[in-house]
């Protein structure tokens, strides 16, 4: 990894650190958007984004993990922007 690149992943991870700390009184509403699931997928992407400054080659157990992380982040972020909002209108 070079420098540029380890300059870009620890600033994606103060980003979401200081959008857990925002969000974490809303976390029970009921809005559109699951701020639960949202929650949870940024607690995911914090170790992916680490695991990718962490390896050295491209075929680093540290780079695979960090995309099966990103994987399951993507999963919270679909619950909670997508099926939340297909589902709010029949919670309501």
């Amino acid at each position: 990894p070079t420098p540029a690149k380890l300059a870009m992943e620890y600033t994606v991870i103060a980003l979401t650190a200081v959008s857990l700390y925002r969000m974490r009184n809303d976390l029970e509403g009921e809005e559109a958007v699951s701020y639960k699931h949202l929650f949870m997928g940024l607690l995911f992407i914090i170790p992916a984004e680490l695991s990718f400054t962490l390896y050295k080659e491209i075929t680093a157990f540290h780079n695979t993990f960090g995309h099966v992380l990103k994987i399951v982040f993507y999963y919270y972020f679909y619950k909670a922007v997508f099926v939340s909002s297909i589902e709010y209108p029949h919670r309501k």
